[in-house]
């Protein structure tokens, strides 16, 4: 029976405007392809509201499931959920549950090519997306440092320098490849792919996106780190600058790069006018989190990624 308390709908403006409301409220973060698809709304994007939206009016959903357009040929999407301070308990819990398995009866091949993301630890909420069909996929920590941080030392043959647009698109993608070979999301890029995900970030600059090479002749590209500046949180807080993605090639590793990329784009951050520096890593990844640990990062917060099986019931309502 189709629910009467939510829907699925397009994304427009209007419902564009009403989640980055709901989002700035639920202070929640946006996966990548979430934020393009609100900065241009259209067809392509799928929304789940609780409470459905008016005919005359605006809406003003206070749960929110927006997925976005695929990610590449094989249909993948990511999704943001987002959920109002307000709903709390047994509402919150039943309105997660609702966006939810809503999705899954509305577009069952859109949610069984979906990735979710939440933000936090919430338990209900966790238990709400099970009970729809959900199941947990991965997790990711938020961390972050204050800045300043150290400066970064050289590293014997390697210079840096900024992303030239075009002429760096292909031996950038090849490295991200090779660094992140079946990852889920990071993984499997192309120019164009990268093109979309430059284009979708407001305010990108060339300076922003760090690429490391060998010197003096700059014939391989060894590595890249790119940053992206918040704005402030509220009046009391800063800036806050985050290293976006960090990747070296496999064949450059042990040289100490990862260390010399990360540090230069917290240096480079910080002088953009960031007081604390932040990234997101995932808990499996030992490695990454040493590095980052001995670089002064210390966790924050704990995101969660939950994926929807095709074969998976439609969850109670």
């Amino acid at each position: 029976m189709p629910c009467v308390t939510c829907r699925c709908v397009a994304l427009d403006a209007a419902v564009a405007v009403a989640l980055r409301d709901l989002a700035a409220a639920a202070d929640a973060p946006l996966d990548d392809a979430v934020e393009r698809a609100l900065a241009a709304p259209g067809p392509h994007a799928i929304v789940s509201l609780e409470p459905p939206p008016g005919t005359a009016r605006h809406p003003h959903p206070e749960v929110a499931l927006l997925v976005s357009a695929p990610r590449d040929a094989t249909g993948r999407r990511v999704a943001g959920l987002l959920v109002h301070p307000r709903r709390r308990g047994t509402s919150r819990t039943r309105g997660v549950r609702t966006v939810a398995a809503a999705l899954a009866e509305e577009a069952p091949a859109v949610a069984a090519a979906t990735t979710l993301w939440v933000a936090g630890d919430d338990p209900e909420r966790d238990v709400a997306l099970i009970e729809a069909g959900w199941q947990l996929d991965r997790e990711q920590l938020r961390l972050e440092r204050p800045l300043p941080a150290p400066e970064p030392e050289p590293v014997p043959g390697v210079r840096l320098r900024s992303y030239r647009p075009a002429i760096d698109d292909e031996a950038l993608v090849a490295v991200n490849n090779r660094a992140f070979a079946g990852h889920p999301d990071q993984g499997g890029w192309t120019p164009s792919r990268l093109a979309a995900a430059i284009a979708g970030r407001r305010g990108f600059r060339p300076a922003d996106l760090l690429v490391a090479e060998t010197e003096p002749t700059g014939r391989d590209l060894l590595g890249f780190c790119w940053t992206v500046l918040h704005p402030p949180a509220g009046p009391r807080h800063g800036p806050v600058g985050e290293i976006h993605v960090v990747g070296v090639d496999p064949a450059a590793q042990g040289r100490g790069l990862g260390r010399l990329l990360v540090l230069s784009g917290l240096a480079h951050l910080h002088s953009r006018g960031a007081t604390t520096g932040m990234l997101y890593v995932t808990t499996t990844n030992r490695p990454a989190r040493r590095l980052y640990e001995a670089l002064g990062f210390r966790p924050q917060r704990r995101d969660r990624a939950f994926v929807r099986p095709a074969n998976a019931p439609p969850g109670e309502r």
